[in-house]
């Protein structure tokens, strides 16, 4: 059983990695999910660097409202 945890887990990175390029994912042994990116370069040293949720869910839709901000960010 828990190999397919972490089978449907692996799957899971791989869409999230394949959307978001810029971050790296990982599931901890409680079952938090988490996007981390960096070292940022110093212009870009105040974004977010680190974003976690419960699910997988809410992690894609918070760095999708992460990416939102960004395209609407005055330059």
């Amino acid at each position: 059983m828990r190999s397919t945890g972490k089978t449907a887990d692996a799957a899971v990175k791989a869409e999230l990695e394949r959307d978001f390029p810029q971050w790296r994912f990982l599931v901890t042994d409680r079952r938090r999910w988490w996007a981390l990116r960096g070292p940022l370069p110093y212009d870009q040293i105040n974004e977010v660097d680190a974003v976690d949720a419960d699910t997988p869910e809410d992690l894609r839709a918070r760095l999708a409202r992460l990416a939102w901000t960004a395209v609407d960010a005055p330059p």
